[in-house]
């Protein structure tokens, strides 16, 4: 997982600022999760509706809060897929945003060994990102 130089409470407010819903798009991650696997985010949850303010707001979120990682991605268009932070908590992305990018091929699943995996813009999901990008 990437370490994030950024508290919880802080990647909550980054998603806060593009999404004023009632629901963020960042979750706390639990041991039974198994977010470093691509079977897992497309696994028993309803995907997030592919032109959805809320999927997009949460793309945006996401690749500033992987920004703020210890190690940086490659890609200016990718999220890491679990967040781990200073004080010893983890969190991730919402699974139902990451799975509506994979099943509508917006993103791409990257796994390095049971330490990383991230998430990266294919040119389609970057089309779709940069139309959506004036609603912020």
């Amino acid at each position: 997982m990437a370490l994030l130089l950024i508290s919880p409470a802080e990647a909550d407010a980054i998603c806060a600022e593009y999404y004023n819903g009632e629901s963020l798009q960042i979750s706390k991650s639990h041991n039974h999760e198994q977010p470093l696997s691509i079977e897992w985010w497309l696994s028993a949850i309803r995907p997030e509706k592919a032109t959805s303010v809320r999927l997009w707001s949460g793309v945006r979120a996401f690749i500033e809060i992987s920004g703020n990682a210890s190690v940086k991605l490659q890609s200016d268009h990718s999220f890491y897929a679990m967040f781990g932070h200073q004080c010893g908590s983890a969190t991730r992305p919402d699974k139902g945003v990451c799975k509506a990018l994979l099943v509508n091929e917006f993103a791409t699943f990257h796994a390095t060994g049971n330490e990383f995996a991230c998430f990266q813009l294919t040119p389609l999901g970057l089309e779709h990102y940069r139309n959506h990008m004036s609603q912020f």
